[in-house]
């Protein structure tokens, strides 16, 4: 696992996870915490992906966390974690996804698929509330539009389409008006006072 290459979709859930495993007084970390401090996360991208591929993503929500409380918990320990060997597994299996894929760091969504082939309670809720292994894997690929992973935040993946507008496609489908400032009928046409200056 190349740990330096996460990006932060994956950073910061494995410290939530961590954080999430003590809090409940677990002594090993799980998918199942992973899944869920991902899924946590506001402006993640798992949310979004689990929002577009079940709809309501909540009772997944709701399933994994009674799935926490079903796990044993452990008192007056040092407050050592360890992962699992299925959290780890996952981990190394997104590592080799993401080398196949070409992408220069890890990616969330290809954790969320790792932790679905996971033969976990998790992979269970997982079925049982819709998501199929082609539904995710169609939602990630509309999420990554083919391209690599080659940014370590999660955030920027199509900030250029969130916060700009593509003047061209708009010109080619006819919304915008056409506008020539270097033609003095137009202006005159369109701003009369503006004739006696020219």
């Amino acid at each position: 696992m190349r740990f330096g290459q996460l990006t932060t979709g994956i950073q910061n859930p494995v410290r939530d996870a961590h954080s999430l495993a003590l809090h409940r007084e677990h002594s090993v970390v799980k998918p199942v915490h992973m899944l869920f401090a991902m899924i946590d996360q506001a402006d993640g991208t798992v949310p979004n992906i689990f929002a577009v591929a079940v709809g309501n993503f909540e009772k997944i929500r709701h399933d994994l966390n009674q799935l926490l409380d079903q796990l044993p918990q452990v008192t007056g320990g040092s407050g050592q974690l360890m992962q699992s060997r299925d959290l780890q597994g996952a981990l190394n299996a997104t590592d080799k996804l993401a080398q196949e894929k070409g992408d220069s760091y890890i990616a969330s969504e290809l954790l969320v698929l790792a932790l679905f082939k996971v033969r976990d309670p998790l992979s269970k809720v997982l079925t049982g509330n819709g998501v199929t292994r082609e539904s995710l894997e169609a939602t990630v690929e509309r999420v990554r539009k083919g391209a690599p992973v080659e940014d370590p935040c999660e955030k920027n993946r199509g900030a250029l389409s969130k916060y700009t507008i593509d003047l061209t496609v708009r010109a080619v489908s006819r919304e915008l008006d056409p506008v020539n400032a270097f033609d003095p009928i137009r202006l005159k046409n369109r701003v009369p006072a503006l004739h006696d200056r020219i």
